[in-house]
């Protein structure tokens, strides 16, 4: 992606679009490297409604997420071993779903009782927080699955999140009501 493609279309080999790229991943600084772009489905929707309304809306949890397979590594075996004879989610392997970091104060998932991870101040221990394993019907194995799941959903939509809890990894439900947010965009 040279400079000034960002933002431009992504072609096919027959020239159909397929997406509008984004970024460059580049290990030398020079155009080189891993393109991005952003999926024509997903375009299609954010286009709609900004010649609709203006305005993007986005449905938020409220969660800082840990990256991918930080639950393996935190966890081990034993603990891993543990979580799957207490996984009644059998779509998601023990060390699938997606590990929340922290939960933002006030927001849908803190309203719905969700976990961030913790540090215990006296031993120093990592208290691993709730897994999400799904949202609605959708199972959660990666942060790919949740975001997957979210674009389904609109701001004030009421969904079952199930999680893993605790050193068992017991899961519970939390019955959360999306917030929103709302880009907008031309004149205020």
């Amino acid at each position: 992606i040279n400079p000034g493609n960002s933002g431009g279309p992504l072609l096919d080999s027959n020239g159909s679009l397929i997406g509008v790229n984004t970024a460059i991943a580049s290990p030398s600084g020079a155009f080189a490297g891993v393109g991005f772009a952003l999926p024509i489905d997903a375009v299609k929707g954010i286009v709609e409604q900004i010649v609709r309304f203006g305005e993007v809306t986005r449905p938020v949890m409220g969660l800082v997420l840990a990256p991918d397979g930080s639950l393996a590594q935190l966890l081990g075996p034993e603990v891993l071993r543990a979580w799957e004879r207490n996984a009644s989610t059998t779509d998601v392997p023990a060390s699938g779903g997606v590990l929340i970091l922290s939960v933002v104060k006030d927001g849908p998932a803190d309203a719905a009782g969700a976990r961030g991870t913790t540090r215990d101040p006296s031993s120093d221990d990592v208290r691993v927080g709730d897994v999400v394993v799904r949202l609605g019907d959708a199972p959660v194995r990666d942060s790919s699955d949740l975001y997957r799941a979210l674009d389904e959903l609109r701001g004030g939509d009421d969904v079952q999140v199930r999680v893993r809890r605790g050193a068992e990894g017991r899961e519970i439900t939390l019955d959360m009501v999306m917030g929103e947010k709302v880009t907008r965009f031309g004149p205020t």
